[in-house]
Protein backbone atom coordinates (compact mmCIF):
# COMPACT_ATOMS: atom_id res chain seq x y z
CA UNK A 1 0.00 0.00 0.00
CA UNK A 2 1.11 3.36 -0.37
CA UNK A 3 2.48 5.54 2.05
CA UNK A 4 -0.35 8.20 2.69
CA UNK A 5 0.95 9.88 5.70
CA UNK A 6 4.22 12.79 5.55
CA UNK A 7 5.72 14.27 8.38
CA UNK A 8 5.76 18.47 8.45
CA UNK A 9 7.35 19.76 12.03
CA UNK A 10 6.75 16.56 13.92
CA UNK A 11 3.07 16.48 12.89
CA UNK A 12 1.43 13.90 10.48
CA UNK A 13 -1.32 14.78 8.08
CA UNK A 14 -2.85 13.15 5.42
CA UNK A 15 -1.21 13.10 1.75
CA UNK A 16 -3.46 12.01 -0.40
CA UNK A 17 -1.94 10.14 -3.24
CA UNK A 18 -5.09 8.29 -4.05
CA UNK A 19 -6.70 9.80 -7.26
CA UNK A 20 -6.38 7.94 -9.85
CA UNK A 21 -3.22 8.84 -12.27
CA UNK A 22 -3.19 11.55 -14.69
CA UNK A 23 -5.34 13.33 -12.13
CA UNK A 24 -4.33 17.00 -12.16
CA UNK A 25 -2.23 18.28 -8.97
CA UNK A 26 -5.19 20.97 -8.59
CA UNK A 27 -7.50 17.86 -7.84
CA UNK A 28 -4.66 16.35 -5.14
CA UNK A 29 -4.15 19.77 -3.70
CA UNK A 30 -8.33 20.09 -2.87
CA UNK A 31 -8.09 16.61 -1.24
CA UNK A 32 -4.71 17.30 0.82
CA UNK A 33 -6.89 20.42 1.82
CA UNK A 34 -9.96 19.09 2.83
CA UNK A 35 -8.51 16.34 4.37
CA UNK A 36 -5.99 18.67 6.49
CA UNK A 37 -9.38 21.40 7.18
CA UNK A 38 -11.11 18.36 8.49
CA UNK A 39 -8.02 16.81 10.91
CA UNK A 40 -6.93 20.36 12.48
CA UNK A 41 -10.11 20.38 14.71
CA UNK A 42 -8.34 17.08 16.26
CA UNK A 43 -5.10 16.95 19.01
CA UNK A 44 -3.46 13.84 20.67
CA UNK A 45 -4.80 10.33 20.50
CA UNK A 46 -7.89 11.50 18.88
CA UNK A 47 -5.85 13.08 15.91
CA UNK A 48 -4.06 9.69 15.38
CA UNK A 49 -7.24 7.88 15.40
CA UNK A 50 -9.10 10.31 12.99
CA UNK A 51 -5.90 10.44 10.50
CA UNK A 52 -5.77 6.34 10.30
CA UNK A 53 -9.37 5.92 10.27
CA UNK A 54 -8.78 8.71 7.14
CA UNK A 55 -6.48 6.94 5.47
CA UNK A 56 -8.06 3.72 5.75
CA UNK A 57 -11.02 5.40 3.96
CA UNK A 58 -8.98 7.29 1.28
CA UNK A 59 -7.15 3.69 0.48
CA UNK A 60 -9.82 1.94 0.10
CA UNK A 61 -11.74 4.77 -2.24
CA UNK A 62 -7.74 4.85 -4.33
CA UNK A 63 -8.18 0.75 -5.00
CA UNK A 64 -11.64 1.11 -6.19
CA UNK A 65 -10.44 4.34 -8.09
CA UNK A 66 -13.32 6.16 -6.76
CA UNK A 67 -12.75 10.11 -6.45
CA UNK A 68 -13.07 10.68 -2.63
CA UNK A 69 -14.05 14.40 -4.01
CA UNK A 70 -16.92 13.61 -5.85
CA UNK A 71 -18.27 10.49 -4.25
CA UNK A 72 -22.23 8.74 -4.23
CA UNK A 73 -23.95 7.26 -1.18
CA UNK A 74 -23.98 4.01 -2.70
CA UNK A 75 -20.12 4.16 -3.30
CA UNK A 76 -19.85 5.12 0.69
CA UNK A 77 -22.44 2.31 1.29
CA UNK A 78 -20.04 0.02 -0.19
CA UNK A 79 -17.06 1.05 2.25
CA UNK A 80 -19.48 -0.33 4.99
CA UNK A 81 -20.34 -3.24 3.29
CA UNK A 82 -16.76 -3.76 3.03
CA UNK A 83 -15.55 -2.95 6.67
CA UNK A 84 -18.77 -5.29 7.90
CA UNK A 85 -18.50 -8.28 5.25
CA UNK A 86 -14.58 -8.25 4.38
CA UNK A 87 -13.03 -6.90 7.18
CA UNK A 88 -15.18 -8.10 9.44
CA UNK A 89 -15.29 -5.31 11.62
CA UNK A 90 -17.12 -4.80 15.23
CA UNK A 91 -20.21 -2.74 14.77
CA UNK A 92 -18.45 -0.25 17.05
CA UNK A 93 -15.07 -0.19 15.06
CA UNK A 94 -17.46 0.70 11.93
CA UNK A 95 -20.03 3.28 13.67
CA UNK A 96 -16.60 5.23 14.54
CA UNK A 97 -15.18 4.83 11.35
CA UNK A 98 -17.75 6.28 9.44
CA UNK A 99 -18.27 9.49 12.04
CA UNK A 100 -15.25 10.37 10.63
CA UNK A 101 -16.01 9.63 7.23
CA UNK A 102 -19.29 11.39 7.79
CA UNK A 103 -16.94 14.73 9.26
CA UNK A 104 -14.87 14.19 6.64
CA UNK A 105 -17.97 15.14 4.07
CA UNK A 106 -19.49 17.25 6.42
CA UNK A 107 -16.35 20.02 6.75
CA UNK A 108 -16.30 20.12 3.14
CA UNK A 109 -19.83 19.33 1.57
CA UNK A 110 -21.84 21.53 4.05
CA UNK A 111 -24.19 18.89 5.04
CA UNK A 112 -24.65 17.62 1.15
CA UNK A 113 -24.72 13.57 0.61
CA UNK A 114 -22.28 14.32 -2.55
CA UNK A 115 -19.61 16.42 -2.81
CA UNK A 116 -18.86 18.11 -5.21
CA UNK A 117 -15.49 20.07 -6.75
CA UNK A 118 -15.14 22.90 -9.23
CA UNK A 119 -13.48 22.11 -12.56
CA UNK A 120 -9.19 22.65 -12.19
CA UNK A 121 -8.03 25.57 -14.30
CA UNK A 122 -4.44 25.40 -15.64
Amino acid sequence: MVGLAWRFGGMSSVAPLLLPAGEPACRRDRLRLAAASYLARFTGPSRVHAESDLQIYLAWCAERRVDPLVVERAQVELYVRWMQEVRRFKPSTVSRRMSVVTGFYRTGASGSTTVHVRSCHA
